[in-house]
């Protein structure tokens, strides 16, 4: 359970009481935490830049929600958070205000870091902050397994996530001596949950995960994709076709396979599914996938035919003077 020391918390804000009185006067119906531009006042004001130069399409229907809602309770609370063990006492009492308050309180939390959080402290968490406004979701830890399976019906409750990103600290492999079985029924669990997921349009997975589990994983996702990283994850001997024959490329911008092994028979599904891409990658990172020269030069003809490619990286791979002109050669062409 969320715990807080109540007295020392109210001596160290008894200097604000006056504050807090006129506070509740002014019959708050919104109330905005999270971290904003430096023109915020001029542009809640009417400034010179005006209100809608500065909203983003995102701000503006988190704003339509808001209003809507609004008129549900009698406050709505929006904030961003970065949760880590232990809470900090901010978190901690913040969590424990809304949760004394949640008959006429809506917490809402638009973007959440998790980093080594126990299962059971992110659901008491989740349970304050209804999953389902969740659009922005980053989670690191070590306790794969266990957290895969138990997280699932959580990831499953997000259905306005429009970016995840899940970072494993510790192989699959060597967490907790469980056996291949329940290996494969927690990480089934847990990938089945993407279908419910309708507006993912970002998706990021660094980790140990097999061409088995991509393959799960792309066929539950409803929607094109825009950004995927897929870092460190066991796509060798010829699998990158998972990607390419499971996955719809039609709006994919970013590429990061970083840290993935790029043998000789996975070169020329790889040289595939650049060629996909063509129409709308901008970003390709290919850092540290073991590549031969050879290997390279190879994708070279279908990265020239990206034409919209503005940033591309081969950083910690075999390279020489030859392949260095090779693609200055091929991307002399890109504006």
């Amino acid at each position: 359970m969320l715990h807080w020391d109540k007295d020392s918390v109210q001596r160290k804000h008894s200097n604000r009481t006056e504050s807090t009185k006129s506070f509740k006067t002014a019959r708050v119906k919104v109330l905005d935490l999270r971290n904003v531009h430096q023109n915020f006042w001029n542009v809640w004001t009417g400034g010179k830049h005006g209100i809608h130069s500065a909203e983003t399409g995102s701000e503006k229907q988190v704003a339509k929600r808001i209003h809507r809602y609004a008129l549900r309770w009698r406050m709505k609370v929006v904030t961003d958070l970065s949760l880590s063990f232990p809470l900090t006492e901010y978190q901690t009492c913040l969590l424990q205000w809304a949760q004394n308050r949640k008959d006429s309180l809506r917490l809402s939390c638009l973007k959440m870091k998790i980093c080594a959080l126990p299962v059971k402290t992110i659901r008491e968490i989740l349970n304050i902050f209804h999953p389902n406004y969740i659009e922005e979701l980053e989670i690191h830890t070590d306790q794969v397994l266990s957290f895969l399976g138990s997280f699932a019906p959580c990831l499953g409750q997000m259905r306005n996530l429009i970016k995840f990103r899940l970072r494993q600290t510790r192989s699959i492999s060597g967490s907790g001596g469980l056996r291949f079985a329940e290996v494969k029924k927690c990480t089934a669990k847990f990938l089945s949950h993407f279908s419910k997921l309708n507006c993912l349009q970002h998706l990021s997975m660094h980790g140990d995960f097999s061409s088995g589990h991509m393959k799960q994983l792309f066929r539950c996702l409803k929607i094109p994709l825009e950004s995927l990283s897929m870092i460190a994850c066991q796509l060798s001997k010829g699998k990158y076709g998972v990607v390419s024959d499971c996955l719809d490329l039609n709006q994919l911008t970013h590429l990061n396979l970083s840290g993935v092994v790029v043998s000789p028979l996975s070169t020329g599904p790889l040289h595939v599914l650049l060629k996909r891409v063509t129409a709308t990658l901008k970003t390709l990172e290919l850092e540290g996938c073991r590549m031969k020269v050879s290997q390279v030069s190879a994708l070279l003809p279908a990265l020239s035919q990206c034409t919209q490619l503005t940033k591309t990286s081969f950083y910690d791979n075999e390279s020489s003077m030859a392949v260095l002109q090779d693609i200055l050669h091929h991307t002399r062409n890109l504006s």
